[in-house]
């Protein structure tokens, strides 16, 4: 008897349907994460540009980069550009860009934390 046709809790064999599930799940995923990140970055850096207006802190370079008004266009910028490029890639390259689209995320989060976050550091130290 064989074993792999007789097991209904056995996944099935046909890659076809489960690659495109993947993909427009990881699709859905990296444009939710870049949507969010594009959010995060607009609404944190109004807050606290605001806040080292008021406390007079002399900003690094990274950090005026970040609070320029178009930086949020930045993610937004390269979601759009991962999708067009996803509709034209292979399979085995739109898995490439979604983990890459997922590791420039995370890279860019931990730059606009480090860049809106340091001054923060910088200010308390002074202040003590």
């Amino acid at each position: 008897m064989n074993e792999d046709s007789s097991n209904p809790y056995r996944a099935p064999t046909s890659t076809g349907q489960s690659e495109v599930f993947t993909f427009k799940t990881s699709a859905l995923v990296a444009c939710i994460v870049w949507a969010l990140l594009s959010v995060a970055i607009w609404f944190g850096s109004t807050v606290l540009a605001s806040l080292y207006r008021d406390f007079d802190v002399e900003l690094p370079l990274i950090t005026r980069v970040m609070l320029h008004p178009a930086c949020p266009l930045l993610p937004a910028t390269a979601a759009l550009l991962l999708g067009f490029a996803a509709i034209y890639a292979s399979p085995r390259q739109r898995y490439l860009m979604a983990n890459w689209s997922f590791g420039l995320a995370f890279a860019l989060t931990l730059l606009a934390v480090y860049a809106l976050i340091s001054p923060l550091v910088m200010l308390m130290k002074g202040l003590s």
